[in-house]
This record gives structure tokens, C-alpha cells and sequence, in this order.
């Protein structure tokens, strides 16, 4: 038995227990009291039951949200970290393949080599895409603050999404040829 429902029988056992003996205690002539005694707390420990069941799901649905948030900032960070791979990159862009080469150009240049991302909101717009506010630090400063960006997920993963790479490959000066078939080439506000 999971904790969640743990509550929820031990309200259900209090009410048999105190219809019980309130219909045990009582003389025939109280019956119809207890009966009605009883069957409010029987009805007071469904609507507890149901007020509990609905808080485990409002609970978990939390859980859910705070995990897929975690996710889109994680994706946010690593992508932009110069550390991580190009060669992995690709798999944390929305359509990534398509963006192959410009992950690369752009991850080549000394920007990007000493750039870095720190996101301050992540929210969820649906399950599958999210809003992003995020930062560019160079040289342990802001050079782009707070920026709105978009995250989707694509197979069950959170990704960043190509038309944010797009619009921010686009404030270089450059638009990759894959950025002419996004959606979109600049970002969302």
C-alpha cells in the first residue's frame, strides 16, 4: 500500500468503527439516530477520501511539473555549455540534425568557447513545450540578460527549441540555411 492511500483508510476504518458503535450502543428506539449519525460519517470520510485522493494527484502532478522544469534547465545548460560534446549537441535541439553544421560553426567560435547559460524560469506551457528565461554569461557576466527562449519535448525528451538557436544564431549576424525552414528565425518574446 502507497502512503498516499494510507490516510484515506484509516478515515474509512474511524467511520465503520464509530457507525458500529453507535448502532450497538443505541436502544431500538435511537436506531434511526445513529443510522443517520452513521451515514453522515460515513458521507464525512468519503468527501475526506476523495479531498485526499485528489490532493495525492495534485501532489504527484506537482512532482511531475517540478521534474520536467528540472529538465528544461538541465537541456538549457548543457547545451550551451562548452564543455559538452558537439558532437551531442544535436540531440538536445529540437530537429536537431537539421542544425548539425551550425552547432558546429557557432560552437567553434571563441564566444561560444567562454559563453555559458544560467536559466532563471522555466514554465510549462503544456507537456510537451515550456517558456524559458534565460541569461548568456561571458566572461562571468551577462552579455544577454534575461532572454525569452522556448523549450519542446520531442520523443519524451525536453529539448531547446530551434527557433530559439535560430534567433540567437541570428543576433551574430548569420542565419544557418536550417533556420530558413524553422518555424521561426527570431525569438519569442
Amino acid at each position: 500500500m502507497d502512503k498516499h492511500h494510507a490516510p484515506l483508510r484509516l478515515i474509512a476504518g474511524a467511520a465503520v468503527i464509530v457507525a458500529a458503535t453507535s448502532l450497538t450502543a443505541c436502544s431500538s428506539s435511537a436506531k434511526s439516530s445513529a443510522k443517520s449519525a452513521a451515514s453522515s460519517v460515513v458521507s464525512a470520510a468519503k468527501s475526506a477520501a476523495s479531498s485526499a485522493a485528489a490532493g495525492a494527484s495534485s501532489a504527484a502532478s506537482g512532482a511531475s511539473s517540478a521534474l520536467d522544469q528540472a529538465a528544461v534547465k538541465l537541456v538549457y545548460t548543457k547545451f550551451f555549455d562548452p564543455k559538452t560534446p558537439l558532437a551531442v549537441k544535436p540531440a538536445m535541439l529540437q530537429d536537431g540534425t537539421a542544425f548539425v553544421q551550425a552547432i558546429k560553426q557557432q560552437g567553434s567560435t571563441a564566444y561560444a568557447k567562454g559563453s555559458s547559460v544560467s536559466v532563471s524560469n522555466v514554465t510549462l506551457l503544456s507537456p510537451n513545450r515550456a517558456s524559458v528565461t534565460f541569461s548568456i554569461i561571458f566572461g562571468g557576466k551577462p552579455v544577454v540578460a534575461n532572454q525569452g527562449g522556448w523549450a519542446v519535448k520531442e520523443g519524451g525528451i525536453w529539448k531547446v527549441s530551434g527557433e530559439t538557436f535560430c534567433g540567437l544564431v541570428s543576433l551574430s549576424g548569420t542565419t544557418p540555411p536550417a533556420c530558413m525552414t524553422a518555424k521561426a528565425t527570431t525569438l519569442p518574446s
